[in-house]
């Protein structure tokens, strides 16, 4: 189903239906256009499908939409359990995280890591993102 048309068939029938593939497009139209009950179906499928191998997308999804409490969730479901922690900063969704996304994560004193977990994850996603951004620049800087 396209994006436009999860959109209208929600405004005119009030049936939303979104999908792994839809929501985030959904949601960005939705708040864009103030479809407050539809950002909120959006913020519930987030909700219902936070696991060890989504969580970080999520959690930036909500960073970006300003979605306090959905953060939070999500913090929660990291910090319940050190296997969680550990699953999440092992996961390739903790690469795709922001900066800013990081350091909510790290900063935090109840994160059940010990610190050379921390450490070793942080340093493959410094890693990561330096890949990603040479990758990205037209004339790289080759470092003698």
């Amino acid at each position: 189903m396209s994006l436009q048309f999860a959109i209208f068939r929600f405004i005119y029938y009030e049936n939303g239906e979104v999908s792994t593939d839809t929501v985030i497009g959904t949601l960005y139209a939705a708040e864009k256009y103030a479809v407050t009950d539809l950002v909120d179906l959006c913020r519930a499928f987030l909700e219902s499908n936070i696991c060890e191998r989504t969580v970080c997308d999520i959690m930036e999804n909500a960073r970006i939409f300003n979605m306090k409490d959905l953060h939070a969730k999500c913090l929660k479901f990291i910090f319940q359990s050190p296997c969680y922690a550990r699953i999440v900063f092992k996961s390739s969704g903790f690469l795709r995280c922001s900066r800013d996304g990081i350091e909510s994560l790290i900063k935090d004193d109840e994160l059940p890591l010990e610190e050379e977990i921390i450490y070793h994850s942080l340093i493959r996603w410094a890693k990561h993102r330096c890949k990603k951004e040479r990758a990205g620049s037209p004339n790289p800087v080759q470092i003698r």
